[in-house]
């Protein structure tokens, strides 16, 4: 009798127990519109609902906030395995930009949040699965093949810049270029911004400019980078910038950053050729190097290839960037000289790309510390106004058109076949074919 009691109870236990098959997750189901009092609804799947909540937070200009109240900051989770979460319960919560959740346990003593600047790391260490969303990315198109989203704030301000975002203010022409501009209307700017929907990861970021910004007036800014809701490795954020003021200013308007741009290092200021009506700009992000260079006018194929060595080394060629038109696989010597050995030195890349135009960059810089590790960031496109300045007088219209982006998956690089090299007195020839096939 005990055996078939003791029987009965494990029956039991292994009968109220939920058994699933697959890890854990949760989705977004519906993201209320900018300024609505609608909740928030997802769903979990793989989920005990008698062990664990669903805890929302959201980023109202800067700064996450609890919800969706500070006494119930984990909500149930229905039979069905759905969720729905009121965000809207005060302040200028119809405002917020991102939402993020978090499945974590019912007891879980979550840290409370009220206008912090990140996610606590222990939000992520806490919780089976998590969501983030950007609510300003609303309608999508194609561009260059891909689906992208419309930031559109409605009567919100969002950053960058503290700005309203139309997403009228994007369109694709009969030639599939895209249009980014900067309108007026009611005594308000407005900007634009386009996302990518896919993360790409590593690889070569490529930007066809077809605008020559050089004469944009000072509070507009392009922007052309990678950037991911989570605060990971500084969001993983790789930009190039253009701006005639604040953020990057004359004589040197353009820079390339890792972020944080404050921290020495990670910030390259330059000056680009004027009438730069045709241009590519573009950054090649690697585990270790985050590789940054662009030309002007064009046309033809060029080949770009870089060494990275040692201070002891010099290169007979503005290194660590060398380019050389070509037209197919080619043999190409690169001549090192050095004033104390060589030491050993890594390839970082080879890459032919179809441009045209003189085959030389306009400017070239590496990065080889603090590299963000790759994750869920996506590629963006904006145009915006430093601290919401109105950059002209109302009716005006600002444009800038990029025909084309493209990316390279960094393990589909190409890479050189290098020869036996040459050793002489205090020069080393080392030859190569690109590319390498």
């Amino acid at each position: 009798m005990k055996t078939l009691e003791s029987l009965l109870s494990v029956l039991s236990v292994l009968i109220t127990t939920p058994v699933f098959a697959g890890s854990p997750s949760i989705q977004f189901t519906y993201v209320p519109p900018v300024g609505s009092s609608a909740a928030v609804q997802g769903l979990v799947q793989n989920v005990d609902r008698t062990t664990y909540g669903v805890a929302l937070i959201i980023d109202v200009f800067g700064g996450w906030w609890t919800k969706p109240y500070f006494a119930t900051p984990i909500s149930g989770i229905n039979p069905d395995n759905t969720f729905s979460i009121p965000y809207n319960t005060g302040g200028q919560d119809g405002c917020a930009d991102q939402f993020a959740l978090f499945v974590v346990r019912l007891d879980y003593a979550i840290p409370l949040l009220s206008g912090q600047g990140s996610i606590p790391p222990e939000y992520y260490s806490n919780s089976i699965a998590q969501a983030a969303t950007n609510r300003g990315a609303a309608s999508t198109f194609t561009f260059a093949g891909r689906l992208w989203q419309k930031k559109d704030t409605g009567s919100c301000i969002w950053d960058p810049g503290q700005n309203y975002f139309s997403g009228d203010n994007i369109s694709v022409d009969g030639n599939g270029k895209l249009h980014l501009a900067i309108t007026s209307a009611n005594n308000a700017w407005y900007c634009a911004e386009a996302i990518l929907t896919q993360s790409l990861g590593y690889g070569i970021y490529r930007f066809y400019v077809d605008t020559d910004v050089s004469n944009l007036p000072d509070p507009i800014v392009l922007g052309l980078f990678t950037y991911s809701n989570d605060s990971d490795y500084n969001h993983r954020e790789i930009d190039v910038e253009f701006s005639n003021g604040a953020v990057v200013g004359r004589p040197t308007p353009w820079q390339n950053v890792i972020q944080p741009w404050n921290t020495p290092g990670n910030r390259y200021q330059f000056e680009a050729p004027t009438n730069m009506s045709r241009s590519v700009l573009q950054f090649l992000w690697t585990p270790s190097v985050v590789y940054f260079d662009g030309f002007t006018n064009y046309s033809g194929d060029v080949m770009t290839y870089g060494i990275q060595g040692s201070p002891t080394v010099s290169f007979s060629e503005p290194w660590p960037l060398a380019t050389q038109r070509v037209s197919g696989p080619t043999n190409i010597n690169i001549v090192v000289t050095s004033n104390g050995g060589f030491p050993p030195m890594q390839f970082i890349r080879g890459n032919l790309s179809s441009l045209s135009g003189s085959p030389s960059p306009f400017e070239w810089h590496v990065f080889n510390d603090g590299i963000p590790k790759a994750g869920n960031e996506v590629a963006h496109i904006n145009l915006w106004l430093y601290n919401a300045t109105a950059p002209g007088t109302n009716g005006q219209r600002f444009e800038v058109v990029i025909s084309d982006f493209q990316f390279i998956p960094f393990d589909q690089v190409p890479k050189p076949k290098f020869g036996a090299p040459g050793l002489g007195a205090n020069t080393l020839t080392i030859p190569f074919t690109y590319p390498g096939n």
